[in-house]
C-alpha cells in the first residue's frame, strides 16, 4: 500500500488550488467572453487543470478524510465492517493499489461521465468547460457523491435521447444507470425522485408553474418523512473534519460544522446560483421550445432546487444537512443550463449574473480557506 502522501491541509497546498482554478479560468475563458471555441491549445490545457485539480483537491479536508478511511479499509478487517463507506467503494479501496489509483477511479470517473452528458447533450464544449471548471469544480471534486449524481444524470440524459440506432440499449442503460446510481451514495435515493418527477411532468410555463410547484412540495414534503425514516445516517454531511481520528470515528460522514459571519457568507454566496439557474430552468421552459434532453435537464433542476428547499430547515432530524446536499447536486445541471442559455442567447443578463455570483462565491470559499489554514 502506498505512504500518506499529505498528511494535511497546508497554505501551499491550498494555494496550488487557486493556482489551478486561476489557469483554468484564462485559459477556457475566450468562450465566454469572446463567444468563440478556444484555440485547441488552451482548450487542453484547461482540460488538464480541471482534472488535475479533480485528484488533488486540497481545498476541502475530505481529500485527507478519504485518504485516510484508504489506508483503514487497507489494513483494518475489522475498519471494514464498521466504514459509512457504501461497499462498492470498499471493493474499489481493496482493488486499487494505492490512493491516487482510488480518486483516478472514482473522481476521474465522475469526470469522465461529466464530459459524456456534455457530449450527448451536444451543448457547447468550450462553454461547459468553461463554466463547470470556474465556477462548480472546487464542490464537485470534494465528495464521492459526485459520482452517483453524474451516474443518474447520465442515466436521465440516456432515456431523454437514446441513441438513434440503439434505442433499447440506451433506455436499458440508462435505467440501470439511475437506479445503480443509489449504490454509490444513499443520498441519490432524493435525486432518483426527482428524475421520475421529471419525466411524469408537463414543461412549466407562466400559467401552471404555481400548480407545478404546489404539487411537487407536496410530494417532497412525503419524501422527506420518508428519507428521516429510511436513510438516517445519509443526512450527515460529506464534509470531514480532519482531526477526528478516533476508531469507528465514522469519518466520512460527519461534517465539522462551520459557524460565524465568514462560513455563513460563503454558503450563501454557494446557494444563490443554485435559484438562480432553477430560475433560468423556469424561464427557459416558460418561453422556449428546447429539446427534449435539454427539457429533462431544465426540470431536473428546477424540481430538485424545490426538493432541496424542503429540507432547509432542520426538523430534528439533521434534513438541514440533506438541504446543502441536494443543491450539490445541481452542479453539473447547473453547468448545462447556463452553457446552453448563454450558447443560444437565452437570458443571457441572468447568466452573467449567476456566473459574477458564483465566481464570487469560489474566490470568497478559496481564500476564506487559506486564511483558516494560516491562522490554525
Amino acid at each position: 500500500m502506498g505512504n500518506v502522501l499529505f498528511e494535511n491541509q497546508t497554505p501551499a497546498l491550498v494555494i496550488s488550488n487557486m493556482v489551478l482554478l486561476t489557469i483554468i479560468y484564462y485559459s477556457l475563458q475566450p468562450a465566454y467572453y469572446n463567444l468563440q471555441p478556444n484555440p485547441p491549445k488552451r482548450l487542453y490545457l484547461g482540460i488538464v487543470c480541471i482534472f488535475l485539480f479533480t485528484m488533488f483537491s486540497f481545498w476541502i479536508h475530505d481529500w485527507f478524510g478519504y485518504q485516510r478511511e484508504f489506508m483503514l479499509i487497507r489494513e483494518s478487517e475489522w475498519y471494514r465492517e464498521r466504514t459509512s463507506l457504501e461497499p462498492v467503494y470498499i471493493w474499489i479501496i481493496l482493488h486499487c493499489p494505492d490512493y491516487l489509483i482510488f480518486r483516478f477511479v472514482v473522481f476521474g470517473g465522475a469526470l469522465l461521465l461529466v464530459y459524456l452528458i456534455i457530449r450527448h447533450l451536444q451543448v457547447s464544449r468550450d462553454l461547459s468547460c468553461f463554466f463547470f471548471g470556474v465556477l462548480f469544480l472546487p464542490l464537485f471534486a470534494y465528495a464521492r457523491v459526485s459520482l452517483a449524481v453524474v451516474m443518474m444524470l447520465y442515466g436521465t440524459v440516456l432515456i431523454s435521447r437514446p441513441f438513434a440506432n440503439r434505442r433499447t440499449l440506451s433506455y436499458v442503460l440508462g435505467v440501470v444507470l439511475v437506479v445503480v446510481s443509489v449504490f454509490f451514495h444513499k443520498s441519490a435515493a432524493m435525486g432518483i425522485l426527482v428524475v421520475i418527477f421529471s419525466f411524469i411532468s408537463r414543461t412549466a410555463n407562466k400559467n401552471s408553474w404555481f400548480y407545478i410547484v404546489l404539487a411537487f412540495l407536496a410530494t417532497a414534503i412525503m419524501a422527506r418523512v420518508a428519507i428521516s425514516i429510511f436513510l438516517g445516517g445519509a443526512l450527515d454531511a460529506d464534509e470531514m473534519s480532519s482531526k477526528s481520528m478516533e476508531a469507528g470515528q465514522k469519518y466520512m460522514n460527519k461534517e465539522s460544522v462551520e459557524s460565524g459571519v465568514g462560513a455563513l457568507l460563503g454558503y450563501t454566496l454557494e446557494r444563490i446560483p443554485y435559484y438562480l439557474c432553477a430560475l433560468l430552468s423556469f424561464q427557459i421552459q416558460s418561453e422556449y421550445t428546447v429539446p427534449k434532453e435539454i427539457e429533462a435537464i431544465l426540470k431536473f433542476d428546477m424540481y430538485l432546487v424545490l426538493l432541496a428547499t424542503v429540507f432547509a430547515v432542520d426538523l430534528g432530524a439533521n434534513t438541514s444537512i440533506m438541504f446543502g446536499r441536494l443543491l450539490r447536486f445541481a452542479l453539473v445541471p447547473s453547468t448545462v443550463i447556463m452553457a446552453y442559455a448563454y450558447q443560444y442567447g437565452l437570458f443571457t443578463k441572468l447568466v452573467k449574473i449567476i456566473f459574477f455570483i458564483g465566481l464570487s462565491c469560489v474566490i470568497y470559499r478559496l481564500t476564506y480557506t487559506f486564511y483558516n489554514t494560516l491562522v490554525a
